[in-house]
């Protein structure tokens, strides 16, 4: 069916209709006035036209861009009506996501020992994604998985020993195709403002040099996303190790079955940004 299916219309479903239920309410409590109700009632029928739904999914019509935004901006202009605080789904594109694609594409399929030590026998199936800027802390980032793990291997232009005890960060984000509740903005800044990725945040995996004095093994920060820009530390087993490269394994159970996940590393220092793999949109993995 057209109006079935794909992770992009549920969430444009979803999206349309709580925006519903927030008005049905304040309308209900006489929060809003009638030239608003108006308004908003308009926006919404605009925003459920079918139209905009032959658009979402991969397997309809290219959703360009500019329809996912006038969508958006329709549910939108009801929050800000009703004066309630837009939900962050809202705040990052449904569709037309950018997606990196590595300079070496491998099988994917990988099970190195984590260790935090270059083998390139382990890695040799790894996609890899290369940096091609000069200024940037990263060099490369190898990406694979087995039936547990996301593995992934940093690799950086200089000795890691030299952000031992540093201010400096990695912080991995990673979307789920299948999850509603995300945050918008990571937790840093880029010029001055709060950086965005492109795509909704669900989980966030930081490993803090700060924490880190010599080669070894390491807890790396897990937090959820919980809406509104709030984070919850979680427990999730995660190997990480620090040696010549740093390695890290992330149980698969940070993401649902079936989803497509999206993912970047950056490199940050206090709470700026200092650059990031893919340095142009992001790494993307179906989980099976």
């Amino acid at each position: 069916s057209l109006w079935e299916g794909e992770a992009q219309e549920q969430k444009a479903w979803s999206l349309l209709n709580s925006c519903r239920k927030a008005l049905w309410e304040a309308e209900l409590a006489g929060n809003v006035s009638l030239a608003d109700l108006v308004a908003s009632n308009e926006d919404i029928y605009r925003a459920e036209g079918m139209e905009w739904f032959l658009r979402y999914g991969e397997e309809k019509q290219p959703l360009d861009r500019d329809y996912d935004i006038v969508f958006r901006q329709y549910l939108i202009n009801v929050y800000q009506r009703l004066q309630l605080p837009v939900p962050e789904l809202l705040k990052v594109p449904l569709a037309g996501q950018v997606i990196a694609k590595p300079q070496m594409m491998g099988t994917v399929e990988v099970s190195p020992k984590i260790d935090g030590l270059t083998n390139e026998r382990e890695w040799q199936q790894a996609s890899v994604y290369q940096s091609l800027e000069s200024k940037n802390p990263f060099q490369a980032l190898l990406v694979g998985m087995d039936q547990k793990f996301l593995h992934i291997q940093i690799v950086l232009p200089q000795i890691v020993e030299k952000w031992y005890g540093s201010n400096k960060q990695l912080v991995i984000y990673l979307s789920d195709s299948n999850r509603l509740t995300v945050n918008a903005n990571t937790r840093y800044l880029h010029n001055g403002r709060s950086l965005r990725l492109g795509y909704g945040l669900v989980s966030e995996i930081l490993i803090d040099f700060n924490r880190i004095k010599k080669p070894g093994q390491y807890r790396a920060r897990v937090s959820w996303a919980q809406g509104n820009g709030q984070w919850n530390t979680i427990t999730l087993p995660v190997k990480l190790a620090v040696n010549k490269v740093v390695e890290i394994a992330i149980d698969r159970r940070i993401v649902k079955s079936g989803s497509e996940i999206s993912f970047n590393v950056l490199a940050v220092e206090g709470r700026n940004y200092l650059g990031m793999l893919p340095e142009v949109g992001a790494a993307v993995l179906n989980i099976k």
